[in-house]
């Protein structure tokens, strides 16, 4: 009886510590579930965030080309005077107006050509359009241009644009993310960086992201971004395994991925 005793002891000691660790690993597994899901979540506010800051930009831009295709006097002078109006007022870094023939005037008094510039070709064609991460030919800064076309007798005769430093973007992501462990941004389908996180350092000197991360799911993340899907996937940067959920951006080819440290999920 004592060996029984001791058998069946042993038995439910075993079974309790199998069930005990069974619920301790499902309950890990969900709470990592459900934290990849508010991820997800987060990333998809996000997006749709950057897409309505987009969107009221290009709402102010060919609201003040309209204004100006009223006016009588559509020469460079009444045009910039109109703009530098909005330009302080909107805190932009500068507005300008591009010629036809590719040459830019702005409000902060530079000229320029902007015939290397997508934005110009875009906007010259009827779109609306937000440039991606570009060197400003002022002072280097990395800036961001909204540009749309302006019309006169019903004919696109220029451009109208507003130029940003990529903190105008960045600061729509400042949403702690899982307290100060998470961080956000945006890059091409590609891999391209566009604009950080202001307090973001890990990536704050990528060229590409597809050059920095290491691990099996990379080349699904590619395959899915190229593709236009969004998902989760698991990568490694600096010694340490990050999970990131990245969502499509219905601007440009944009990817907002929003990313945590796997110790942390």
């Amino acid at each position: 009886k004592r060996v029984l005793y001791i058998f069946i002891s042993l038995f439910l000691i075993c079974f309790l510590g199998i069930g005990v660790f069974y619920f301790i690993t499902t309950t890990q597994k969900d709470i990592s579930m459900q934290n990849e899901q508010y991820l997800s979540e987060i990333s998809c506010q996000n997006a749709v965030a950057i897409e309505k800051v987009v969107n009221l930009n290009f709402e102010k831009l060919s609201a003040i080309a309209a204004i100006i295709n009223r006016e009588d006097d559509l020469s460079t002078d009444n045009i910039l005077k109109i703009l530098s109006i909005e330009a302080e007022r909107a805190s932009y870094k500068r507005m300008g107006f591009a010629t036809s023939d590719g040459i830019a005037v702005t409000t902060d008094h530079q000229t320029f050509d902007v015939l290397d510039r997508d934005f110009f070709y875009n906007a010259l064609n009827g779109e609306n359009t937000i440039s991606d991460r570009l060197i400003d030919k002022v002072d280097g800064q990395f800036i961001n241009v909204y540009a749309v076309p302006l019309y006169e007798n019903s004919k696109i005769c220029g451009v109208i644009f507003a130029t940003c430093t990529t903190e105008f973007l960045a600061d729509i992501l400042e949403t702690p993310l899982f307290g100060s462990d998470g961080y956000v941004y945006i890059v091409t389908k590609n891999g391209d960086p566009i604009v950080y996180m202001a307090n973001n350092v890990v990536y704050s000197n990528f060229s590409n992201l597809f050059d920095v991360i290491t691990g099996d799911q990379i080349k699904g993340m590619q395959e899915n971004m190229q593709a236009g899907k969004n998902s989760i996937a698991q990568y490694g940067t600096n010694g340490e395994e990050k999970i990131a959920a990245y969502q499509k951006i219905n601007i440009n080819d944009w990817y907002l991925v929003s990313v945590v440290p796997k110790k942390v999920i």
